[in-house]
């Protein structure tokens, strides 16, 4: 789907597009151009400027000297605060998040689904200098990461699957197949040959999004058999804890 191509007639297409400009940054592209933004989102580039001049005077991007690249603003920045907040993510889950990390050596992340890649919401970080390195609002791949398999998986049983290709089913119908027998998703090098990782579902409340908590780094340290074995009880323990806390929320 592109952002000329609204999904369906309900919704509003110049928010589609809007979104679709800010959703083109990421951690490798932090500064884009009008000409950047038309290719990555397929708008043409005179709807991408008047959209950029618009997120600019709302604060959601901000522009160089020449107004000729933009990066995000503080804009966003202030409403992934508000989301974080509001979500009972900071309270909750990262002391937890944290200990895990320290304990087991590697970086912990909980994450949602967003369009065809996982927005980390909120990533604990261990002292390991060889760790992997990711922060809150870094995006992966859905389906070559643990985290993104498990995602389309609960999403999928949830009865609210994911804009997949048909190509993606196979990976789909894998992903259950692992949840059913370890509870889990694994990536074994499919992001990046380096990368080994697992994830397990955070089981949503009634009406919220549907997360998983993962933990990765370098397949050196983390063999498949230490994932399966030492990794994923200590990770299914902090997803319930996790989850017991949001519940019980007020």
């Amino acid at each position: 789907m592109t952002a000329e191509d609204p999904k369906s007639s309900g919704q509003v297409t110049a928010l589609v597009r809007g979104l679709s400009i800010l959703r083109s940054f990421s951690r490798d592209s932090t500064e884009l151009s009008n000409g950047d933004l038309a290719r990555l989102t397929g708008l043409a580039k005179s709807t991408v400027s008047r959209l950029t001049h618009t997120l600019t005077e709302q604060g959601f991007l901000t522009s160089g000297v020449n107004n000729d690249r933009y990066r995000l603003g503080p804009g966003v920045l202030g409403l992934g605060f508000q989301y974080l907040a509001h979500s009972g993510i900071q309270q909750f889950a990262a002391p937890h998040m944290q200990a895990l990390a320290n304990a087991v050596g590697c970086s912990i992340a909980l994450g949602v689904a967003d369009g065809d890649s996982v927005m980390y919401q909120y990533v604990a970080n261990c002292g390991n200098p060889y760790g992997l390195r990711l922060t809150s609002g870094d995006r992966l791949p859905l389906l070559q990461t643990a985290m993104g398999r498990v995602l389309v998986a609960m999403h999928a049983r949830e009865e609210r699957p994911l804009d997949v290709s048909v190509d993606a089913q196979p990976t789909v119908e894998r992903s259950l197949a692992d949840l059913d027998r370890l509870g889990a998703c694994l990536s074994l090098g499919e992001w990046k040959p380096e990368i080994h990782a697992i994830a397990v579902p955070i089981y949503p409340i009634p009406g919220g999004p549907i997360m998983a908590l993962n933990c990765g780094g370098s397949s050196v340290t983390l063999p498949q058999v230490k994932l399966e074995v030492e990794i994923l009880p200590q990770l299914k323990d902090t997803a319930l804890t996790i989850e017991a806390m949001l519940k019980s929320a007020p």
